[in-house]
């Protein structure tokens, strides 16, 4: 016998007829939506090459060669002394006795040159034509007493060399000068495109110890006035340029022969006018 069937047919929820927006909505939105895009568009017109100039801009400025280049580096005097400003460890004296990393060893104590610190000046032009129209000492700040916690004397090794350009530290503030007259009183340094001008450039001081930069001051193109700080060495590391007077007396002293030999302030006395002498 076939199984029964139920034959009652579905019942179906009534449709609802959905009611659309009005026309006035529709064309609204469509209006918005028109006027948004022509916006962007017309934005789009405006500031495009705005943006473009800005990179471009930027860009040059990021790539352009400088105007010129300056670096130094200081040098030790054919014949001199040496300061140290902090007292020499066990391990500092053996290496100074040993004449092993003496420049290491002075840079981490506060060496600094007596009387007289010469200088090596490398001056190059950039772009175009360059004229320095100044040349600065910039103590970083004032005069300390001078360095006397050791000092390391040698003899002289040769003649050294002829200075063009001289600053007394004594004096404040410090004049650099060039043939004996104020650096930009009559004479200038003037670089062309690419050229190469090395200076050589000597400190003096009678009293304290002072650390300081060199500011270049030059005009380029259309510039009056352009600044560059030099430091001492690899401008990365900013190391100041250091020099000292004279102590009338020294904890610890130093002549140098095979290494550096220690000695007596009688010793001392061809070097510096010590209390003793």
């Amino acid at each position: 016998m076939p199984p029964h069937r139920n034959f009652r047919p579905r019942v179906h929820p009534p449709s609802t007829d959905r009611q659309s927006s009005p026309l006035w909505k529709r064309l609204k939105v469509r209006l918005f939506t028109l006027g948004g895009m022509v916006f962007a568009a017309l934005m789009t017109l405006v500031l495009l090459p705005v943006a473009k100039d800005v990179l471009s801009d930027k860009a040059q400025r990021a790539t352009a060669e400088p105007a010129m280049w300056a670096s130094a580096t200081s040098k030790s005097p054919e014949a001199g002394c040496l300061a140290l400003r902090d007292p020499l460890g066990a391990r500092d004296r053996a290496a100074i006795q040993l004449d092993s990393d003496v420049e290491g060893v002075a840079r981490r104590l506060g060496g600094a040159w007596i009387g007289e610190l010469p200088i090596d000046l490398s001056l190059r032009g950039g772009s175009g034509q360059a004229t320095i129209t100044g040349i600065e000492i910039r103590p970083r700040e004032r005069a300390r007493p001078a360095a006397s916690a050791a000092v390391l004397c040698h003899s002289s090794a040769g003649t050294p060399p002829v200075a063009q350009l001289t600053a007394n530290l004594d004096t404040t503030p410090p004049v650099v000068k060039i043939g004996g007259k104020r650096y930009g009183d009559g004479s200038v340094i003037t670089l062309a495109q690419g050229e190469q001008a090395p200076a050589h450039l000597v400190v003096s001081i009678t009293r304290g110890y002072l650390e300081f930069d060199i500011v270049v001051r030059f005009a380029h193109k259309n510039k009056a006035a352009e600044t560059l700080v030099v430091y001492d060495g690899d401008p990365k590391l900013k190391r100041p340029f250091r020099v000292t007077g004279a102590a009338s007396r020294y904890r610890s002293i130093f002549i140098k022969g095979s290494g550096y030999d220690e000695a007596t302030v009688r010793k001392a006395c061809r070097f510096l006018p010590l209390k003793g002498c």
